[in-house]
């Protein structure tokens, strides 16, 4: 698999698997620098200019102190050159002389690199190592701005991609029966594409041909979202009875208009990088698309700045690294890796540097608690219990609460909390009973309606509950999230089913906007939409619009949030959607529906 290095990607992704047979930019030396003198053939702005050649605005003025925001044709434009490690592809004519002095490197350092390379010689297709050679800018373009124009459209937010995923070529060698539309698929690419990139003047594949396979982009629209009202009605405790939680309200830093950076952490482990993708690759890849969606919607609303995503799990941008060199010093919020530990170091460095940062996923850690610059999108298990228990109170008024003891010791710890919950949160006259899972057939007898819950984690005593309940009239059970993980559970729940759940995260495919941002996906990647892109997605979309209040404040697809906070520690998640599993679906739902 081809792994190019430390990719930078302008928000239009100006691919160079798609540039290399277009001229560079020639390069020139000026007061004892390397620059890369461009010279326009047509007007341009400024944001644009640094948007198609990812060098930010800032260090293009300093360069060139007499630049105006617009710049017209036959302006020259000294752009500085950065030198990395990457590989390029050997084309048609292409020589190891012609290599050396198009990337400023020598001829014997090539075949140092590059085994076989003296003695075989430079074949057409052969992947060439080149070290801390000068990353070539290939020419631009860009449409000629009309009167009166409105900069909208011009790159506002970049989008920088450190890790070394090659989202430029990966290569593939075609196997017997292999078809164009086949791989096409797999890979989420257009055939069309490949086509193109591989010169293909057919569909018709040869075994053992090797082909060039991009990750395709195209700018789509924005998806629109649930706008949370000003009187919202979420779960959240507004002051302190009894033991219930009492925190104040978190209200976002005030929007300075300023351009701000982003870091976005996950585990691509682009080191040990195979396709097709799966497990926690494949999620994360899943939730990287979802986010780069985002983005756009981002860039559309106003916000400015930069947005850079790191490979955690490879060498090269591994927390610690990226700690000790200073890369991250600088920034305004950090999407927190999904790995405890990679979180957990994050996270006193984001102590430390009063840095945000937003934990998308939960990670089992139990050393995050104390940074009041943390904020968690899954509500942990003890907020979960303290909101089921409020919910509960409410929904089971003036009817039967019956509560699912355990059997397992260790759900003893829950069981009391969610007690002490329930009974600060009923009213005087509302009652629950104790049962166990034998007694479940005896409140069967009775017709009016009962609400029954549990808070066990024994996958056993959870089936057992389920299988006992389900399709029952006037019966629902209330549950925990992690349930719905359980292949345990899902394996023996039949329809209907009458289980009830709190969670900040509720993903369901026929949901009207769900729908919409699939048909985008579908048009963006040529893949089916995933709960983890949805959540990349709405994770990217919410938590800046929230904390740099630079839109009103919004309600994802599948996640919501409500920060609070107890002096001295993190915020937790006290939005929490009221979710039924149904149809092995979760759905978001307002209230208990009772037969």
């Amino acid at each position: 698999m081809g792994i190019r290095k430390k990719l930078y990607l302008a928000f239009l992704l100006f691919y160079s698997f798609g540039l290399q047979g277009q001229p560079f930019v020639p390069v020139v030396t000026k007061m004892g620098k390397q620059f890369h003198e461009l010279e326009l053939t047509e007007t341009i702005s400024l944001a644009t200019l640094s948007s198609q050649t990812r060098i930010n605005s800032n260090v293009i003025r300093k360069e060139n102190p007499s630049l105006k925001e617009t710049m017209v044709s036959g302006t020259k434009i000294y752009l500085p050159t950065e030198r990395a490690d990457f590989e390029v592809i050997a084309r048609p004519k292409e020589t190891v002389f012609g290599l050396a002095k198009t990337y400023f490197v020598s001829v014997d350092s090539l075949y140092a690199w590059n085994v076989g390379l003296q003695t075989e010689g430079l074949k057409i297709g052969r992947s060439v190592t080149i070290k801390q050679g000068i990353k070539r800018l290939e020419s631009i373009s860009s449409p000629p701005l009309q009167d009166n124009a409105q900069f909208v459209k011009d790159s506002l937010v970049r989008t920088i991609r450190l890790f070394d995923f090659n989202d430029t070529i990966i290569y593939y060698q075609v196997n017997q029966g292999d078809k164009l539309s086949e791989i096409a698929k797999r890979f989420l690419v257009s055939t069309q594409s490949l086509k193109e990139l591989n010169q293909l003047k057919s569909s018709t594949l040869t075994q053992g041909m090797k082909l060039k396979v991009p990750i395709f982009k195209e700018q789509t629209a924005s998806v629109p979202l649930r706008e949370i009202p000003l009187n919202t009605t979420s779960l959240v405790v507004t002051s302190p009875v009894k033991s219930k939680t009492s925190f104040v309200q978190m209200l976002p830093k005030p929007f300075d208009n300023r351009e701000v950076k982003i870091g976005v952490f996950l585990p691509f482990s682009k080191d040990s990088l195979r396709f097709p993708l799966k497990g926690l690759q494949k999620s994360a890849f899943d939730f990287y698309m979802g986010a780069m969606i985002g983005v756009d919607t981002l860039m559309e609303k106003g916000l400015r700045g930069d947005v850079y995503f790191f490979d955690y799990k490879s060498d090269k941008e591994s927390i610690q690294r990226l700690i000790s060199t200073n890369a991250i010093n600088d920034f305004d919020l950090f999407i927190a890796p999904w790995h405890a530990s990679d979180a957990e170091k994050l996270n006193v460095f984001a102590k430390e540097k009063r840095i945000p940062m937003v934990l998308p996923v939960n990670t089992g850690s139990k050393n995050l608690g104390s940074n009041e610059q943390l904020y968690f999108i899954p509500t942990e298990i003890d907020v979960q219990i303290e909101m089921l228990a409020k919910k509960t109170a409410e929904i089971g008024k003036g009817k039967q609460v019956v509560f699912i003891q355990s059997e397992g010791a260790e759900d003893k710890l829950r069981e009391t909390q969610f007690k002490n919950y329930f009974a600060a949160y009923a009213g005087p006259n509302d009652r629950m009973l104790d049962a166990d899972v034998s007694r479940i057939l005896m409140y069967l007898k009775f017709t009016k309606p009962i609400v029954y819950v549990s808070v066990s984690m024994d996958k056993n005593q959870v089936v057992k509950i389920n299988a006992q309940l389900q399709g029952k009239p006037n019966q629902v059970l209330f549950g925990l999230r992690e349930w719905t993980d359980w292949k345990e559970l899902n394996a023996t729940l039949s329809n209907p089913s009458n289980f009830y759940f709190l969670s900040s995260t509720c993903f369901n495919y026929h949901d009207k906007k769900t729908i919409q941002l699939h048909k985008k996906f579908r048009v963006k990647y040529e893949a089916d939409l995933s709960k983890a892109a949805v959540l990349g997605y709405d994770v990217m979309v919410q938590f800046p619009s929230w904390y740099f209040n630079f839109s009103t404040p919004q309600s994802g697809l599948m996640t919501q949030f409500d920060f609070g906070k107890t002096v001295g520690i993190s915020h937790s998640n006290y939005g929490l959607f009221l979710c039924e599993f149904q149809n092995f679906e979760s759905k978001i739902t307002s209230n208990v529906e009772w037969e």
